[in-house]
């Protein structure tokens, strides 16, 4: 995990997903919840991750300034208005300074206090970073696997748990519910270890 200054000039190796933080204040980092976020499961995440994904997060004092960068993409106002709506992870496939939200896929995962500080909220969020770190790191997933099932997600009427915005013919970006692709990627996964079971039998 990364403590930056500037999510442009960050710059670091290549990896298949880079998830950045976004927040709207320093004041949010007084809170508990906050703390434990970034202390506990963001720490985890980018340990898991290892050499297939990074985590950044602006530093005390440099949030103002990353907020800044991140302003200046080419958002549309409804997008813009979805990112702060609480503390959230914008998950994209390039560095940050090359990210061009009209162009490139991406996902915002949010982590709202009410839905995930409770008891019940942090093991539903223990498991969301388990499903998370098994997509990124199973070399039979292809980088697009985690942008096409949070698409998927956002698209099922019956769960109504996400947004999209389409940006261009098989270019897209998603706001879901961390739960609901959770539970769709266990599901894959253990899809996946059930064909390739089933091919070491034959």
């Amino acid at each position: 995990m990364y403590i930056v200054s500037s999510y442009v000039r960050a710059v670091g190796h290549h990896r298949r997903y880079y998830f950045y933080e976004l927040i709207r204040d320093d004041f949010e980092l007084r809170r508990g919840f906050v703390s434990e976020l970034h202390d506990v499961y963001f720490a985890r995440l980018a340990q898991e991750l290892d050499e297939h994904g990074d985590v950044l997060l602006p530093g005390p004092g440099k949030i103002h300034a990353v907020n800044a960068e991140v302003s200046l993409k080419d958002w549309t106002s409804e997008e813009r208005e979805e990112l702060y709506q609480s503390i959230s992870l914008l998950v994209i496939s390039k560095e940050f300074a090359d990210f061009d939200p009209r162009n490139d896929s991406w996902i915002l995962f949010q982590f709202a206090e009410n839905r995930f500080g409770s008891p019940s909220g942090k093991a539903q969020l223990e498991q969301a970073i388990d499903a998370i770190v098994d997509c990124a790191t199973n070399p039979d997933a292809g980088q697009t696997d985690l942008y096409q099932i949070a698409k998927n997600v956002a698209e099922d009427s019956e769960i109504a748990s996400g947004r999209i915005f389409a940006l261009q013919p098989g270019i897209f970006g998603v706001s879901v519910d961390l739960v609901e692709i959770a539970s769709r990627l266990r599901s894959m996964i253990a899809a996946r270890g059930r064909r390739i079971g089933s091919i070491d039998r034959e």
